[in-house]
């Protein structure tokens, strides 16, 4: 007598019957066991999660991609503006990022140091070193706890670092070409109005 399982008889010379794949989209090669080509199916609730996994995952992968060129490149620039004084090498940043276990530490401190050059640079009231550690280890600890705050976290701090970048290279630059010419027409219109 022929035993039966969840997707039919079982024959006892060939073993269970085999289980059907989980089609993606519309297509006559994604056809199950016994159907006729051709015929559509709708679309199952699991394979549009698939799609949406895969999306998020690619848009992930894709961001840390970009984050990791923007460290290497605010890195890149330190060095070249402090004349080689900088301590942390661009390779150095980004190589660190990707140790497994260290990178937990190296994301909290690779950043501070960052801070703490442009708190050397700039002065403690644009940028403050332990501000950005804070927001760095928040991003961390309930980042793996908490779906979102990391990133938010992250952000803050990443956000608070591109900003004193940006200061330093408003400064290391001079005033801006539209910042002279104001400049410059204010006093033309002081002088005019003087004589």
């Amino acid at each position: 007598m022929a035993e039966q399982n969840a997707t039919g008889p079982m024959d006892p010379v060939a073993g269970p019957a085999p289980v059907p794949l989980i089609p993606l989209a519309y297509s006559n090669a994604s056809a199950l066991p016994g159907e006729k080509i051709g015929k559509r199916r709708n679309l199952q609730w699991y394979s549009i999660a698939s799609v949406l996994s895969l999306f998020f995952a690619s848009l992930a992968l894709a961001l840390f991609i970009y984050w990791l060129a923007w460290v290497f490149n605010v890195h890149n620039e330190m060095r070249a503006f402090t004349a080689g004084a900088y301590s942390v090498s661009p390779a150095k940043a980004v190589g660190f990022c990707l140790i497994p276990i260290f990178n937990f530490f190296w994301l909290a401190y690779m950043p501070y140091q960052l801070a703490r050059e442009l708190e050397v640079q700039l002065g403690s009231k644009r940028i403050k070193a332990s501000v950005t550690l804070t927001l760095c280890i928040l991003s961390i600890v309930p980042g793996a706890c908490l779906f979102g705050l990391g990133t938010l976290f992250r952000a803050s701090a990443m956000s608070q670092v591109q900003n004193g970048l940006n200061e330093l290279w408003r400064r290391s630059r001079g005033p801006s070409p539209t910042t002279r010419a104001s400049t410059s027409a204010a006093a033309a219109l002081a002088a005019m109005t003087s004589t």
